[in-house]
């Protein structure tokens, strides 16, 4: 699978906020696997888009956070 640069990230996410296709069809058609492109979604949701390009360090609050997140919604980390 190719490295996917930042700046397409923001845009299929931006894409999506705009309402121009699902999660899965967005991911499709950046080459982004959907869970990650999810987990994106709600990073940047969170975050901002600082979050692409000074993403935060994952320090032990950060994991406990992440994991208390997957364990809600039922998701594999």
């Amino acid at each position: 699978m190719a490295k996917i640069s930042k700046q397409i990230k923001l845009k299929a996410i931006l894409e999506y906020i705009s309402g121009n296709g699902s999660k899965t069809e967005i991911a499709r058609r950046y080459g982004i696997n959907r869970m990650a492109f999810q987990m994106l979604l709600a990073a940047y949701s969170t975050h901002g888009a600082d979050v692409l390009f000074n993403p935060p360090e994952p320090t032990g609050a950060f994991r406990v956070e992440l994991a208390s997140w997957a364990i809600k919604n039922n998701q594999v980390v």
